[in-house]
């Protein structure tokens, strides 16, 4: 027998040996065959061939193979052939005939007359093209999809032959092969980029099959699936043709799980085609759920009235079709299956389908919640090992699902969403987008960090330990935080767990620097999200959290902190105050909690600013903000303060707390304005503090103050208010309140009912309870000071000693010997020895404020905010040279006054002791570096003087005191200056140039500051402009700031150092225009107000000799020549205060005086008749205006 010889030419039967060798004839034959069996992809090699004699015998098959035996074997092979054998070796066999029969009609007719050649070359490829066929299909089961394609392709080649011949085909063969030929077409069809050629083809061939009588359930299934596969690649298909198929389908597949899977995958499809010319729409019920994937908390949202009317007609349609293939699932899922194949693509298919129903719900603001479980449920069936359908639907759904879980605070089942939905995306990498898989990835470590907080720190540990009085292990979180980090600032969802982590890291007693410096960059993150944030509200909770974060780490840092120093903790609460403030401004519906953190925020910036002397109007600024939103905490909510993130509060952090921190602050106020309103608040909310239960010592000693203030303040004193107050303080001492300022404050009450009523007994508990206030507290000045004045103002007779026996030290464990020292100096009226010693003891303590006045940055000013003391001692480190100078300066200028027959109200500061400042005691005071800068200082002079606020704050406030505005302030000031410069003296009249070389300085020097290219020109130009002749005083730097107006409406005169010589009338304009008293513009009442003033200065010049004749023309003429200087002062000088401020009202002023200084150039400009000297001032004012711009924005 011949044998097929393997090669890649051809694989040929060997010749017998003997044999001649095969002929032309017999090579093209066997070379048709094999070539015919490569295109299917069978290779005719000698095992194949073996296979098929042996299958097909008795059949000879070699004599078929033989071209010189072929034609007589071809009728006898057929014939046992056809319909009797299947597999390979009958396509071998078949595609041997096939090459016989190839000869033709002809030949074979003339040689065999029984052969009808045209049905049998029919039949042939009706055989041969169901062979491959089932070739094919079995292939496929093997998952050997490219040799089935091939398989099935060489099937499609010879059904054309078996189409022409159709008219031969009678019965069940007329639409069996018509029904394969469109199941080969499907099933290319379902992996073909390009299916709907193939569809089409096998539309047809269903519809001829079905006409031909095929009724048979898969044919019903395979046509469905056909037109829904059309159906899903937009190709229309009549409703007419899928209700026809559909009715017929039910009669002979009803109850078949691929007829219910097949009709509910078309009907899936159909809801999907409804929406096509939606593109919005059919993006996100392909799964992309935009909301979820983004990462943007709009579940449940109601968008319903954003959709239009064919939009919403397009998803009514597409729900019906989808909620019935999610009916025709289940139907399906319900019939067994008839094979061992899982539920799993039929269960991911219901939960897309789902999904999209959920998505279009969604979309119509109609529930959908609700859906999500059973569509995560479903689609898990896509993370089944040897899943067909994957993709983005799981991943999306449990994205979507995090996100609910995250927004009802169910953390913990939000992070095992998002850690299965990582998990998917790691295994599948390639079948995700990018963006829901580093979503799902900044989910899953946000919920690692959020299931660890949640299950090792419930409670957060209180005082930095932990349950068990141990510091919490903070290892492994600190990775997890690492990791959240890294991702935050793509993702809004890390705030909530970065901020509670924050807390985590500042709960050990023991801060490591490291989670402090960890802290901070949290900060920074949440800081960088909130200005992300387009949504107020969620702005106002991040600046919140910000803001407790900054407080925490004020709490752990303390004062001995060597990580955060004095300054830096000082900007930790500038920080908090910062965000508690943006947060209240950004929030809808500020909590209680809210605005009582931005209060007590506030009345520690008030209290730091006050302490300090850095800035009063903003420590002002700061209280009053602090007490409004007090108010607005008590009212929103009982209890306040309570720290965010399920902090647990303290349980005294209730109403009354509230209630007294609010009656402190209205005490602050009223230690600095001195108004009534301040105390009054003061005793409402701290008597309502101790109404609700807060029996604390400084609640009562605070509230004792109050009395004290409100009687003190009343003319005549209020003794009522006054007992008020003892009775007040001495409960709080019984309470434990045994403190330095009760006791001085108490002092101070008996020394007020003394000077009221005169009883000697007052006069001694006053002195007896000052000197217990100084052994408590020794480095503390006040009570020295307050027995100075005691021991001043003595009244006579022998000392009567303590009052009785209560009044000795021995509770405080003083010594009796020290009390009875400091009582025998007031009454021996040792006053010198007594303010020396205060003034020594105010040089070195921190609990008194310094501020600097006037820019004298080495004068330092210790207020009194418990008002013990008539006055306010001032100290001014220097030479001694300089102190003797300056007390010789201040006696003679008193002296003067008084010669002069001064009214009562101008007043002078009074020198209250000089003290030695060897450097060796200058290292550990507080104002040592400041005294050192000014060397040589050997020498503080502490200067008394009555308490008061500057005319610049009044003119800033605009608030009156006692009922009258500034104007009346700064005519008597006016006044004052008349008598200073006649004590000064002055040098006559000189001629304008000589007069002004001073204010010459002045206008270079500040022309150079607002880069004015060629100021010499312009002085020139003005000093051109000038009388003749001016009368010259001795300078004296009469700007609004060096003049106080006492409560009672007195004028103290501060910064009495000789200036240069200056024309008279000079220093008028400075104090009137340096600060925005009256308004800027030329109008009658402007130049009234100005004019008054100047006569006031006149007046009292020639009251007391000074006089000088100048008529209002002139007058006129002077002040616009002087004012155009002084505007310029303003633009060049205040800038460069403003970038020293912080608090909001100072720079509200400081630009308002760049503004007046700005309009008053332009008046001048617009009333100057000179062209030059227009010109001159429009070029100052537009240089002005260009290099003050930055400061006014």
């Amino acid at each position: 027998m011949d044998v097929v010889e393997e090669g890649p030419a051809a694989s040929r039967p060997r010749p017998r040996p003997g044999r001649p060798p095969r002929s032309a004839e017999q090579r093209d034959h066997l070379k048709a065959v094999y070539e015919e069996l490569a295109k299917a992809g069978i290779q005719l090699d000698t095992e194949l061939l073996d296979a098929t004699i042996i299958a097909l015998r008795p059949i000879p098959i070699v004599d078929l193979l033989r071209p010189g035996t072929a034609e007589n074997a071809v009728e006898a092979v057929w014939g046992s052939l056809f319909n009797k054998h299947s597999g390979t070796p009958a396509i071998v066999a078949t595609t041997a005939v096939r090459e016989v029969l190839r000869i033709g009609k002809a030949r074979l007719a003339s040689r065999f007359q029984q052969i009808k050649w045209d049905p049998t070359w029919c039949f042939v490829h009706v055989f041969l093209a169901g062979l491959h066929y089932e070739r094919g299909k079995t292939l496929l089961v093997a998952k050997e999809h490219e040799q089935a394609r091939t398989a099935f392709g060489a099937a499609l080649d010879y059904w054309p032959i078996v189409e022409a011949y159709d008219g031969l085909l009678k019965g069940k063969t007329s639409y069996i092969w018509r029904g394969m030929r469109a199941e080969t077409q499907l099933i290319l069809a379902r992996q073909n980029q390009q299916p709907i050629p193939l569809l089409q083809r096998a539309r047809e061939d269903y519809r001829l099959a079905e006409a031909r009588g095929d009724a048979s359930p898969e044919h019903f299934c395979y046509r469905l699936e056909v037109l829904g596969r059309l159906t899903a690649a937009g190709v229309a298909v009549a409703a007419e043709e899928i209700a026809e198929v559909t009715e017929a389908g039910m009669l002979h597949a009803g109850g078949r799980r691929e007829w219910f899977a097949n009709i509910a995958d078309l009907e899936l499809y159909q809801g999907q085609q409804a929406l096509a010319p939606w593109t919005s729409i059919t993006e996100g019920v392909a799964g992309e759920d935009a909301g979820a994937t983004t990462g943007k908390d709009d579940a449940g949202e109601n968008t319903d009235e954003l959709i239009e009317p064919a939009h919403r007609a397009a998803i009514e349609v597409a729900l019906q079709h989808i909620r019935a293939a999610i009916g025709y699932y289940t139907d399906a899922l319900a019939v067994p299956a008839m094979s061992d194949s899982p539920d799993g693509l039929m269960r991911a298919k219901r939960g897309l389908a789902s999904q999209r129903l959920m998505y279009l719900n969604r979309q119509l603001g109609e529930p959908w919640v609700e859906l999500l479980d059973g569509v995560i449920d479903d689609l898990r069936a896509c993370a089944e090992p040897g899943a067909r359908l994957r993709g983005l639907a799981l991943p999306s759904a449990l994205l979507t699902k995090t996100m609910l879980l995250r927004k009802e605070k169910d953390l913990l089942g939000a992070a095992a969403c998002a850690e299965e939905g990582h998990a998917y995306c790691a295994r599948h990498p390639d079948e995700v987008p990018d963006l829901q898989r580093r979503s799902l990835l900044m989910l899953a470590r946000i919920g690692r960090l959020e299931r660890v907080l949640a299950t090792d720190f419930p409670v957060l540990p209180s005082a930095g330990r932990g349950p068990d009085g141990r510091d919490p292990d903070l290892t492994g979180i600190r990775k997890l935080i690492a990791e959240v980090m890294q991702i935050a600032p793509e993702c809004d969802k890390s705030a909530g767990s970065l901020t509670r982590a924050s807390w985590v890291l500042l709960t050990a007693s023991d801060v490591d620097p490291v989670d402090l410096e960890m802290v901070e960059k949290i900060s920074g993150i949440l800081d960088a999200e909130r200005e992300r944030q387009p949504n107020t509200d969620s702005r106002a909770w991040l600046a919140s959290q910000l803001g407790w974060i900054a407080v925490r780490l004020l709490r752990v840092t303390g004062e001995a902190s060597a990580v955060y120093d004095k300054d830096a903790r000082s900007e930790l609460l500038r920080r908090a105050y910062r965000y508690f403030s943006t947060a209240v401004e950004d929030s809808s519906a500020p909590s209680a909690q809210l605005l009582g953190a931005l209060a007590r925020t506030s009345m520690l910036l008030g209290k730091e600013c006050l302490a300090e002397g850095s800035d009063v109007s903003q420590g002002i600024e700061f209280l009053n903000e602090a007490r409004a939103c007090f108010e607005e905490s008590i009212a929103t909510e009982s209890a306040v303060d309570g720290e965010e993130n399920g902090q647990a509060q303290a349980s005294e952090e209730t109403a009354w707390m509230t209630a007294s921190l609010l009656g402190e602050t209205c005490l602050r106020l009223h230690a600095v304005l001195r108004e009534p309103e301040y105390v009054d608040g003061a005793i409402e909310w701290l008597s309502r503090s101790i109404e609700q239960g807060n029996a604390t010592p400084q609640a009562v000693g605070l509230l004792g103050d109050a009395y004290y203030r409100r009687g003190r303040d009343q003319y005549p004193l209020d003794s009522a208010d006054l007992r008020t107050a003892l009775a007040y303080k001495e409960e709080a001492r019984r309470k434990g309140g045994l403190n330095r300022e009760n006791l001085s404050v108490s002092a101070a009450v008996h020394e007020a009912l003394w000077r009221r009523h005169g009883a000697p007994e007052d006069h001694s508990a006053a002195v007896h309870l000052a000197a217990r206030a100084h052994l408590v507290d020794p480095a503390w000045p006040w009570p020295l000071l307050q027995l100075a004045e005691l021991a001043a103002a003595q009244p006579s007779g022998p000392n009567p000693g303590p009052r009785t026996a209560q009044e000795a030290p021995a509770e405080a464990g003083l010594r009796t010997v020290d009390l009875e020292e400091l009582v025998r100096l007031v009454y021996a009226r040792d006053t010198g020895r007594l303010r020396h010693a205060s003034a020594e003891a105010a040089l070195r303590t921190r609990a008194f404020q310094r501020s600097v006045l006037g820019g004298r940055s080495a004068t330092f000013v210790l207020d009194d905010p418990h008002r013990l003391l008539s006055a306010t001692l001032v100290l001014k480190p220097g030479t001694a040279a300089a102190a003797e100078e300056e007390e010789r300066r201040l006696g003679s200028l008193r002296t003067h006054l008084t010669a002069t027959g001064a009214p009562p109200w101008m007043l002078v500061p009074e020198c209250f002791a000089r003290v030695p400042l060897p450097g060796d005691r200058l290292e550990d005071a507080p104002g040592g570096a400041a005294f050192r800068a000014a060397a040589p200082v050997d020498t503080a002079l502490a200067v008394r003087r009555a308490a008061g606020r500057s005319l610049a704050e009044l003119i800033s406030a605009r608030q009156p005191v006692s009922g009258r505005q500034p104007m009346p302030y700064a005519e008597r000031a006016a006044r004052f200056l008349a008598r200073i410069h006649h004590w000064s003296g002055g040098d006559g009249e000189q001629d304008g140039e000589h007069a002004c070389a001073a204010i010459a300085d002045t206008m270079r020097k500040y022309l150079g500051r607002l880069q004015f290219p060629e100021p010499e020109p312009v002085i020139a130009t003005w000093l051109k402009a000038l009388p003749d002749r001016f009368r010259l005083v001795t300078g004296r730097d009469a700007h609004a700031e060096n003049w106080l107006v006492t409560r009672d409406g007195k004028i103290v005169a501060l910064d009495l150092e000789e200036h240069p010589r200056l024309p008279a009338l000079y220093e008028v304009v400075q104090l009137i225009d340096d600060h925005p008293l009256v308004a800027s513009t030329g109008n009658p009442a402007a130049w009234h107000d100005r004019l008054q003033i100047c006569r006031a200065y006149l007046d009292e010049c020639r009251r007391i000799g000074l006089a000088f004749e100048i008529d209002e023309a002139r007058l006129r003429s002077l002040y616009r020549s002087f004012l155009f200087v002084r505007a310029v002062f303003v633009c060049g000088f205040v800038p460069g205060k403003i970038d020293r401020m912080e608090s909001s009202g100072s720079l509200r002023f400081a630009t308002e005086r760049i503004r007046h200084a700005l309009r008053l150039l332009e008046w001048l400009a617009g009333e100057e008749s000179d062209p030059q000297l227009r010109a001159m001032i429009v070029a100052v004012r537009g240089q002005a205006q260009t290099a003050v711009q930055p400061h006014l924005t």
